[in-house]
């Protein structure tokens, strides 16, 4: 699992050729489905075009670099393709509530599953000092969750988790990945989100 704040800056590179194709710029993130949708490549100057590039045409996203399996790429040119998409740098510092409107804190990063690029869960600043002295939240990502222009809201049964496993940051980011799976249940109203120890 990787923080799509990492992939920022790394090189696209293909594997098959050891050619260097650019130097990821931003990310997009289709939230409605839960996945990484794609990848906008520096410009590399003032004039040029901005080139997008398909999450369908990734091999793997590693720690240090994006590869693909050839050099030969089929480059977007426009993002009318991903008009349902966020940019990540737009969505960061959103703040996120509850459906009963108890504030959670601001969304710093967002957790992707590199094998798959499922998003698993965002990565949540209640302010400076509390991320200092307790560091930074963290919570899965519910399928019903709301992305509005303004601010993120949560299903209420999310606060209960979040509070209930202050302190296990480092249990919680080995077993994102696996909340993930027990999605569905949750949204049926089960208290599947109680204790991060139960998966």
């Amino acid at each position: 699992m990787i923080k799509v704040s990492d992939v920022l800056g790394l090189p696209l590179l293909s594997t098959s050729e050891g050619e260097r194709l650019g130097m990821v710029h931003e990310v997009l993130l289709n939230l409605a489905k839960g996945v990484i949708t794609g990848f906008i490549l520096e410009n590399g100057g003032f004039l040029r075009e901005a080139k997008i590039v398909d999450i369908s045409q990734i091999k793997n996203i590693g720690e240090g670099a994006v590869t693909v399996p050839s050099g030969e790429l089929k480059f977007e040119k426009n993002l009318e393709k991903f008009s349902d998409c966020h940019k990540y740098k737009e969505f960061i510092t959103k703040p996120v509530f509850t459906q009963a409107g108890k504030s959670i804190g601001i969304i710093q990063d967002v957790f992707v599953n590199e094998t798959n690029g499922h998003i698993v869960g965002f990565e949540v600043s209640e302010g400076l000092i509390h991320d200092i002295l307790e560091g930074r939240g963290i919570i899965p990502l519910p399928k019903s969750t709301i992305y509005g222009k303004d601010t993120v809201v949560v299903p209420n049964y999310v606060i209960d988790f979040f509070e209930k496993n202050r302190g296990k940051k480092e249990m919680m980011l080995e077993r994102l990945t696996s909340l993930e799976a027990i999605w569905e249940k949750a949204e049926e109203g089960a208290d599947y989100w109680s204790n991060v120890e139960q998966y």
